[in-house]
């Protein structure tokens, strides 16, 4: 969606960001302002890994006790109203 909004990659086409496993900053502004009523949060699941959580020690490619790599570990949400950084 961040890209061109398609939410998912199709038959090989990339339609999405990533920042490659590091702490990552987006910051989108419009030249005047906007009303906005949501902010919609689609985070890769990697549906092409077979992930199962898992309580004992098993840790391979198809089962994991963590929260898999792929995934959203924390998120900071600010916006700009009248000037001022909001979270």
């Amino acid at each position: 969606l961040l890209i061109d909004g398609d939410s998912r990659d199709v038959a090989d086409v990339v339609h999405h960001w990533e920042s490659e496993g590091k702490n990552a900053n987006v910051q989108l502004e419009w030249d005047t302002p906007i009303k906005l009523s949501q902010v919609l949060i689609k985070c890769d699941t990697n549906v092409r890994r077979n992930l199962m959580m898992r309580k004992d020690s098993r840790n391979d490619d198809k089962f994991t006790n963590t929260v898999p790599v792929e995934l959203l570990k924390s998120l900071d949400l600010e916006v700009r109203v009248n000037g001022q950084w909001i979270k």
